[in-house]
């Protein structure tokens, strides 16, 4: 009976210990980037040649760690998966799109608005060390990257779209991705163009238009690709119509984010 006992304390503690690691770090982050520990020359040239794709799996991503156990990657159309805590030392995230479909990181830290994750990357026989540095969003305008009211552009249409409507969605698209690069303009020394699903290029001091493709993923965010038409051709109108560029505010980011805002505005008048 004594040991029965001493079992239920321990678990319970366990329990109640998880819970309290799972609480702190329940939220929304903007993963800013990774720090890598590089034992020897070896693991230094492997890295060289993978460092590009491991950090456009996970760099400059919004993600969420729901209270519910659901883990939310925003940077797409809301890929979705599942979260948990291991042994009380490791984040496990499985079946949430690339670069978190089987996601396993020991928890390096834990601050007040930073969880540093240490992932394990095995190439060409090395186990290379990543420690990804994650900025928790509590409040101000970045919060709103990550309210489902702010996302519903990415849900597809079930019909076809009025001109209008096609408008309202081009503007809270570039509102977004107004206050993503915000966003990176505080957090971020670099930015990656293919966390945009608007079909842009991004210039020093300006922004214009990419040629249309029927592959790109703004398309697959409207009914047709007949709709998808009408929408690039709305946007490269305002663009091109636009006298936004060549800011120069210290910032591409910043340009960015003001032209993006501004453009919003403009494209529904």
């Amino acid at each position: 009976m004594r040991y029965f006992l001493l079992f239920i304390i321990v678990a319970q503690f366990s329990c109640q210990s998880e819970k309290s690691i799972h609480s702190k770090i329940e939220g929304d982050y903007f993963i800013v980037y990774p720090d890598e520990d590089l034992k020897n020359e070896r693991q230094r040239k492997i890295y060289a040649a993978i460092q590009d794709s491991i950090v456009t799996l996970k760099g400059v991503k919004l993600i969420s760690f729901m209270e519910d156990g659901t883990f939310i990657q925003w940077d797409s159309t809301m890929l979705t998966g599942q979260w948990a805590i291991m042994d009380e030392t490791m984040v496990v995230v499985n079946k949430a799109g690339k670069g978190f479909d089987n996601f396993k990181a020991t928890i390096a830290g834990i601050e007040k608005d930073l969880l540093k994750l240490t992932e394990v990357i095995n190439a060409d026989g090395e186990r290379i060390e990543v420690t990804w540095h994650l900025k928790k969003i509590s409040s101000g305008k970045a919060k709103d990257l990550f309210k489902p009211g702010k996302n519903t552009w990415r849900q597809v249409p079930s019909r076809e779209e009025t001109d209008d409507e096609i408008k309202k969605r081009l503007s809270e698209m570039m509102t977004y991705y107004s206050g993503y690069f915000s966003l990176i303009a505080e957090e971020s020394s670099y930015f990656m163009p293919i966390r945009v699903m608007l079909p842009v290029k991004f210039y020093q001091h300006a922004i214009g238009m990419k040629d249309f493709e029927e592959d790109h993923r703004f398309v697959s965010l409207f009914s047709s690709v007949a709709q998808a038409k009408k929408a690039y051709s709305f946007l490269k109108e305002v663009i091109n119509g636009s006298d936004y560029n060549n800011l120069d505010m210290g910032s591409f980011s910043k340009e960015y984010s003001y032209m993006l805002e501004k453009l919003a505005v403009e494209i529904v008048k």
